[in-house]
C-alpha cells in the first residue's frame, strides 16, 4: 500500500492489480547489453532491436525455439549502413523498420524471410526528389507498409508503400492536416493508416488516413478528450479502432481508444491508469480491443499495462510488472493471443534495458 498526503490527511491508495503473467527476458545479440521488443505476430515471432558487441543497434527477430526459450536472429543492415531497427512484423514474418549509417540519413526497409533463418532486405525508397531519409513503422498481412518520408522541401510526411510487383513498391504521400509534418504509425488489413499530423497552428493531432479506392487517401482528425488539445494515434485494428494518447485538460497524457461512431467520426474513451497514475499511452491494439502500453505509478516509475474492454466503452487495466527487482517497463506490441512484448530495465552490476515477453498464465 502506498500512502499519500492530501490536504493534511493520509490517503491510502490501493495496490495496482497485477496480471497473472510470466515475464521472459528475450536477451540481446552476443556481446550486446541492451534490447527492446517492438512488435509480435500471431505466430509469436518478435521483432525489435539489440545493440551489438561493437555498439551499433541492429534489427532482430526472436523466435521460439523451445518451451520458454527464444533464439535471436540479426537482420543486419542495407549495404553500407551500420545500424538498423525493426519496428513491426507481419503474420508471415516480414519485418518493417529502417537502416542507417548512425549519423546519416535513414532508409525505410523491409526484411523478408528467405529460408533457414535468413532474411533478405529491400530498400523501400522515399518520396520523389528525395534519395533517402525515410522509415517504416508498420506492416500488414498484404505487405503494405506505413511510415514517413522527407519531402523535397525538407518536411516530413506520412506515407504508404504498396506492392507494385515482385520486390517493388509504390509510395503514396498521405498528406497532413495543413501542417508541415505527418507520421504514420499503424496500418490494418483494410489499408487504413493511423498516425499524427501537425495542424497549421503547429498542434499535434491524432489522425486516420482512409483509402478512397483510387490510390488516394482521405484524412480524419480523431480529436481529443473533452477539454484536451491534441494527441497521437499509434495503432489501428481490423475493426478500425485506434489507440494512442490524448492530452487531457490538465495537460496529462492519457491512453485512449477511438471507436467509429459514424462515417468519418469517432468516439474517444479514456482508458484510465494504474492506481495513483496519471500519464498513460496505448501503443498496440488487438482485433478484440485489448490495448498494450504503459502507465506511470505514484512512485514515478512506469509499468507496462494491459487494458481490456469491459463493455459499454469502459476498460479495466492490469499491471504487467517488470523483470525481477526492476522498476520500469513499457509494452509496445500485442498479438491476437494476448502475448505482449516491450522492455524492462534490469538489476545488477550491469543494469540496462532488455526486451521482454509477457505471457498470460490465467
Amino acid at each position: 500500500m502506498i500512502a499519500s498526503l492530501v490536504a493534511g490527511a493520509s490517503l491510502m491508495v490501493a495496490a495496482p492489480p497485477v496480471a497473472a503473467t510470466t515475464v521472459t527476458d528475450l536477451g540481446t545479440l552476443p556481446g550486446g547489453t541492451t534490447s527492446v521488443a517492438e512488435a509480435i505476430n500471431a505466430s509469436g515471432q518478435v521483432t525489435g532491436w539489440s545493440d551489438t558487441s561493437t555498439g551499433p543497434l541492429h534489427a532482430v527477430v526472436w523466435t521460439l525455439t523451445g518451451t520458454g526459450s527464444f533464439g535471436i536472429t540479426d537482420l543486419g543492415t542495407l549495404p553500407g549502413d551500420t545500424a538498423s531497427v525493426g519496428q513491426a512484423i507481419s503474420p508471415s514474418g516480414q519485418v518493417a523498420g529502417y537502416s542507417e549509417t548512425g549519423d546519416g540519413p535513414a532508409h525505410a526497409v523491409v526484411w523478408t524471410p528467405s529460408g533457414a533463418g535468413s532474411f533478405g532486405v529491400t530498400n523501400l525508397g522515399a518520396l520523389p526528389g528525395v534519395t533517402s531519409t525515410a522509415a517504416a513503422s508498420a506492416i500488414n498481412a498484404a505487405g503494405d507498409v506505413a511510415g514517413w518520408s522527407m519531402t523535397p522541401d525538407g518536411k516530413t510526411h506520412a506515407v504508404v508503400w504498396t506492392r507494385s510487383g515482385s520486390g517493388s513498391f509504390r509510395i503514396t504521400d498521405l498528406g497532413t492536416l495543413g501542417g508541415d509534418t505527418g507520421v504514420a504509425s499503424g496500418i490494418n488489413e483494410s489499408g487504413e493508416v493511423a498516425g499524427w499530423s501537425f495542424t497549421p497552428d503547429v498542434q499535434v493531432h491524432p489522425v486516420v488516413w482512409t483509402p478512397t479506392g483510387t490510390g488516394a487517401f482521405s484524412i480524419t482528425d480523431l480529436g481529443a478528450l473533452p477539454g484536451g488539445i491534441g494527441g497521437e494515434a499509434h495503432a489501428i485494428n481490423a475493426a478500425g479502432q485506434v489507440t494512442g494518447y490524448s492530452e487531457a485538460p490538465d495537460f496529462t497524457q492519457r491512453a485512449v481508444v477511438w471507436t467509429r461512431s459514424g462515417p468519418g467520426s469517432f468516439r474517444v474513451s479514456d482508458l484510465g491508469a494504474l492506481p495513483g497514475g496519471s500519464f498513460t499511452t496505448g501503443y498496440a491494439i488487438t482485433t478484440g480491443g485489448q490495448v498494450a502500453g504503459y502507465s506511470d505509478r505514484p512512485d514515478r516509475s512506469t509499468h507496462a499495462a494491459l487494458w481490456s474492454p469491459n463493455g459499454s466503452g469502459t476498460f479495466g487495466v492490469v499491471d504487467l510488472g517488470t523483470l525481477p527487482g526492476a522498476a520500469h517497463s513499457e509494452a509496445y506490441g500485442i498479438n491476437p493471443a494476448g502475448q505482449v512484448v516491450g522492455s524492462s530495465d534490469t538489476r545488477g552490476p550491469n543494469a540496462s534495458e532488455h526486451a521482454v515477453l509477457w505471457t498470460s498464465t490465467g
